[in-house]
Formats: structure tokens, C-alpha cells, sequence
């Protein structure tokens, strides 16, 4: 536990972003084993199924970032601690808790390192949902969003060597940042009666610059995991995705 809140402060420091007053770190900080074993399970927010995933330190994304604050401040986050809008934490959909991540403002190039604590944000194109003092620190707080990129500077030491996927049960709802779900156009790759081989696929096409997700369905009377990549703002948009990768151009499109 100490090692883990002086690395957060050894990285706040080398970055040198922000001031250490403003910098709040939680005395429970929840960092066992048991709590890392619960949030990596795959998790499903309105038929759509979220595959936790542990990366390499240096892995990166980039895409629109926003942030939460009044409405979530006091209440748990999805690994147990209490959210202070006032702190450097963020909620991301994927990352294991307790990531240290350098966000960066693409539009200013103000940067900031944040602790993920938190799942979220599942609003269309939006990939990390920051505190409100972190979105104050990156200029952006007054506008909602902006675009940044994440990178992956350090991982819990508590974090399991290999995960296994679990199915997650038809209740299952983490305590996210935002409970607003996508919208827009998907690409289906793939449907399979078993969420093992849903993962497999979507696994196999992580290197695309757009999201691969599972989306559980019902039909006649017997579950399936759809394989589909999005979400596309057009056809057009869609077609010239296609054209860069020609196999699926038998693909069925849908609305998400």
C-alpha cells in the first residue's frame, strides 16, 4: 500500500503538472488482490459486454475525455473508495484499478497523471471520464470534453499474473461514472453462442483505431455475443473503414 502511494507521488512530481497541494491521495486507497480479481471480471452495461484487460506499461489511446463531478462526489466508485471530485483519480472502462496514467490535452498540451479508480464513461467515443479537478487542471472543465491521449505509466503490484475471463451475470452493473450508454452505427464481425470465442475475436482485433466490443442478445430464446466494432458516426464513415480493410465487407451494419 505505502509503495503504491509513493509511486503516485514520485510520478506527480517527475511530471511536474501540478502542485502538490492539490495533489489528494486517499488514505484507504483499495489495492488487494481480492479487489483487482473483482474488477477485472468482464462486466455488461445495456447488453454490451466490457472485457477488463491488463496492458503494458507504455500502452496508449487516445480519444475524447470528460469529466464527473457534484452529482458522483461522496459516492463509491466501482473498487470501493469514496469519490472526491477534488482528487487526481479517473474512471476508465477497461484499465485495471489503481493504473497510474499520463492524460494529455491534445488541445493544449497540458498534461496531468491520474489513478483509475472507477469504470466509465459509456457515452459514445468518450474513453476516460477524469475528476473534476483534474479536467480544471487540463483546461477543459468549462467545455465538458476535449481530446486527449492516455498512456500507461504504472500498474499495481497486486494485479493477478493472468486473468480469466468470466461471463458476467445478467445483473451485473459496476458503479460507473456516467450510466449513459453509445449510440451510433456498429460493424458486426461476429456472433457466437459462446462468450469464449466472442473474446477470442474480439482480442484478435484490438490493433484497429475503433473500439471492439461484445454485445450480449436474445433470439429465440437462446443467447449469443455479437463481435462488433464502432461506434461509426455514418455509412460513409463505415465504408471507408471497409475499403481499408476489405473482409468485412459482407458485414452486417446496425444501429447501436
Amino acid at each position: 500500500m505505502s509503495y503504491l502511494i509513493r509511486s503516485i507521488f514520485i510520478l506527480i512530481f517527475f511530471f511536474g503538472c501540478v502542485s502538490t497541494s492539490k495533489v489528494l491521495i486517499p488514505k484507504d486507497i483499495k489495492d488487494s488482490p481480492n479487489m483487482h480479481k473483482a474488477t477485472l471480471k468482464a462486466y455488461n452495461i445495456n447488453s454490451i459486454i466490457y472485457v477488463p484487460k491488463i496492458p503494458t506499461v507504455g500502452y496508449s489511446e487516445a480519444g475524447i475525455a470528460s469529466w464527473y463531478g457534484d452529482k458522483f462526489h461522496g459516492k463509491y466508485t466501482s473498487n470501493g473508495e469514496v469519490y472526491n471530485m477534488y482528487g487526481l483519480t479517473a474512471a476508465h472502462k477497461t484499465l485495471p484499478m489503481n493504473t497510474i496514467v499520463q492524460v494529455t490535452n491534445l488541445k493544449n498540451h497540458k498534461s496531468i497523471v491520474l489513478r483509475i479508480n472507477d469504470r466509465g464513461p459509456f457515452i459514445h467515443k468518450r474513453i476516460i471520464d477524469l475528476s473534476y479537478e483534474a479536467a480544471k487542471t487540463l483546461e477543459f472543465a468549462k467545455h465538458g470534453t476535449t481530446n486527449v491521449k492516455i498512456k500507461v505509466l504504472q500498474l499495481s503490484n497486486n494485479l493477478p499474473k493472468r486473468t480469466t475471463t468470466v461471463m458476467p451475470k445478467e445483473t451485473v452493473t459496476p458503479k460507473a461514472a456516467n450510466s449513459k450508454t453509445d449510440n451510433g452505427l456498429l460493424l458486426q464481425v461476429g456472433a457466437f453462442s459462446k462468450f469464449e470465442r466472442a473474446v477470442k475475436v474480439k482480442q484478435s482485433y484490438s490493433y484497429f483505431d475503433k473500439p471492439v466490443l461484445i454485445k450480449k442478445i436474445k433470439q429465440n430464446n437462446k443467447i449469443y455475443y455479437k463481435v462488433v466494432i464502432g461506434y461509426f458516426n455514418s455509412k460513409e464513415e463505415i465504408k471507408r473503414f471497409i475499403s481499408r480493410n476489405p473482409k468485412f465487407k459482407n458485414s452486417i451494419i446496425f444501429k447501436g
